[in-house]
């Protein structure tokens, strides 16, 4: 009896078992508004549909779309439609500081009504380029280039940092390999990108002032233009969104990861809108 007895509860568990076929609801395709607002160009927005992730359906962009656009509560206007590029256009371009709300109507789906507020300008107040602090390890000259950040009090403030050398093969501006003791640089939290910028808050420094300085071999570029320094003040979608695809890209190859969902804002749809601030200035 006593070897009998695992059979018999092996027997009951398998008999109280029912397998039932689940048939999922079928997928509800969503609106997908993509809108990156920047001071250096015009408003633009793209408008799409999903698709179910593993079925051959490939999302088209909608043509068909109204689209409009308001700065500050007055109105923009409806987008005209480029074909080409297959977005639609406005030929404000947008200002620090102001609210952008888009609105969109299709007669397939819901309609898509959400706002943003710009950054400020005018955080990275002053770029100081040093063109010979010494001599790196191979003897070569080394020079330095120090950001003079102004952080607006009061509010939590997002950043995109990235420094460039003229490469005149490509022709273009390729990231610059530098050394840094700058605890904002080298936070935890500060996440590198692949195109070498810096994406950071200011959790160590709000409404304070900041100087960020790198070092690096001078002699990198010898044509003109010779560096470049872009700092981008974001909203808050835009850095999550930012930090979300870092995160992806970093997670990609590795299977063991957990999965990354990128950000998204658009109530009763799917993408982005959000914007940024870029300053710049090119060292001759």
């Amino acid at each position: 009896m006593k070897n009998i007895l695992p059979y018999l509860i092996a027997v009951l568990l398998v008999s109280c078992t029912t397998v039932t076929d689940i048939t999922p609801p079928a997928y509800a395709s969503k609106l997908v508004v993509n809108g990156l607002l920047s001071n250096e160009e015009s408003i633009r927005v793209s408008i799409s549909y999903s698709v179910v992730a593993l079925s051959q359906d490939q999302p088209q962009y909608l043509s068909d779309a109204v689209v409009e656009v308001w700065e500050d509560g007055t109105s923009l206007g409806k987008g005209t439609y480029n074909t080409f590029d297959k977005v639609y256009e406005w030929s404000q371009v947008p200002k620090a500081g102001s609210n952008y709300r888009v609105r969109v109507e299709h007669k397939d789906y819901p309609v898509i009504d959400q706002s943003l507020d710009m950054p400020s300008a005018n955080a990275f107040s002053k770029i100081i380029y040093e063109d010979s602090i010494g001599l790196d390890s191979s003897g070569l000259a080394k020079a330095a280039i120090t950001i003079h950040l102004a952080d607006p009090s009061n509010e939590t403030n997002y950043y995109r940092l990235n420094f460039g050398y003229y490469n005149s093969t490509i022709p273009g501006f390729l990231p610059i390999t530098f050394e840094t003791n700058d605890a904002i640089l080298l936070a935890p939290s500060t996440v590198k990108e692949d195109d070498g910028s810096y994406l950071f808050n200011d959790q160590l420094f709000n409404g304070q002032t900041r100087d960020i300085k790198v070092t690096f071999t001078r002699d990198i570029a010898l044509s003109t233009p010779r560096f470049l320094v872009l700092g981008e003040s974001l909203s808050e979608d835009l850095y999550l969104y930012q930090y979300s695809i870092a995160l992806y890209q970093s997670s990609k190859n590795n299977f063991i990861s957990e999965p990354v969902i990128i950000h998204n804002n658009i109530k009763g749809g799917l993408g982005i809108w959000a914007g940024k601030i870029t300053e710049r200035d090119t060292i001759y």
